[in-house]
C-alpha cells in the first residue's frame, strides 16, 4: 500500500534546471551529455568523433559519410529550430523564454555545432550557425569550421500554451 507520494513536477525544488542529456540519430543513441560526475562527457566524444576530419590516408566508407552528414544536420537542425539568443559571442552564453530550446541549443554548442547570431537583414530574420566542416569542400579533413546561414520563414513564439 502507497501511503505518499512525492512530486516536484513544478521544478520547485531541483530549480527545474534543463539540460541537454542524450539523443538519437537513426538507431544511434549518443550520451550521456551532462557533466555531473566529473569524468568525460561520452555523448559529446562520440560526436567529435565522428564529425571530426579523417586524414586523407583513412579509409572512409560512404555509408560513414553519410552517417556524419546525418549526425551534423540532426545538430544544425536544433541549432536553428528556435527563439534562443545570443548574449555573448566570446564564451557563448545562450538565453531564451524556453528552457527547453536553450538546453538544445548548448548540447548542440558542446559539440561544435553552435548558434552564432539572430541578426536582421532587411525584412527578413537570419540564423548564423558555425559547424565542422565535413566530407566535402575545401575544409574537407582539416578541421575547418563553416558558417550556415539560414532564414526564418515564420516563428511560432514559446507561451504557457504551447509548452
Amino acid at each position: 500500500q502507497i501511503d505518499f507520494i512525492f512530486s516536484d513536477k513544478t521544478g520547485t525544488l531541483t530549480a527545474n534546471e534543463m539540460r541537454f542529456a542524450r539523443c538519437a540519430v537513426g538507431d544511434v543513441v549518443f550520451g550521456p551529455f551532462i557533466a555531473d560526475l566529473g569524468g568525460p562527457v561520452l555523448g559529446q566524444l562520440q560526436v567529435k568523433d565522428i564529425l571530426s576530419p579523417r586524414e586523407p590516408s583513412e579509409p572512409s566508407e560512404p555509408s560513414e559519410q553519410s552517417f556524419a552528414q546525418n549526425v551534423l544536420w540532426f545538430f544544425i537542425c536544433i541549432s536553428v529550430c528556435h527563439t534562443v539568443q545570443v548574449n555573448s559571442v566570446n564564451d557563448m552564453q545562450y538565453s531564451g523564454p524556453s528552457p527547453d530550446e536553450v538546453a538544445l541549443v548548448e548540447g548542440a554548442h558542446s559539440v561544435g555545432v553552435s548558434l552564432k547570431s539572430r541578426r536582421k537583414i532587411e525584412q527578413n530574420e537570419e540564423i548564423v550557425v558555425s559547424a565542422p566542416s565535413i566530407g566535402r569542400g575545401e575544409n574537407r579533413g582539416k578541421g575547418g569550421v563553416t558558417d550556415h546561414v539560414f532564414v526564418v520563414l515564420h516563428t511560432i513564439e514559446f507561451s504557457a500554451e504551447r509548452k
